[in-house]
């Protein structure tokens, strides 16, 4: 086990931007590497477009489970 691995072995971690494109890397690094990770919480704002918003749970759904940077977790 790594200095790394042994450091957020049981922690809580909070990540802003979750959406973005070093966020879903950052995400994804974390997820595969770190087994022992306590918690990871991710910041997911709404976003407005005009007239329409989509919520925070609808871009976790829309822009982080179906994003291609987890296929290798899903595999």
């Amino acid at each position: 086990m790594s200095t790394i691995q042994q450091y957020f072995t049981g922690k809580t971690v909070l990540v802003t931007g979750a959406t973005g494109f070093l966020g879903k890397a950052l995400i994804e690094k974390m997820l595969r590497s770190l087994p022992g990770l306590g918690r990871l919480y991710l910041l997911i704002r709404p976003r407005e477009r005009g007239t329409r918003t989509l919520p925070a749970d609808q871009r976790f759904r829309s822009e982080l489970l179906t994003s291609s940077s987890f296929d290798r977790l899903k595999r």
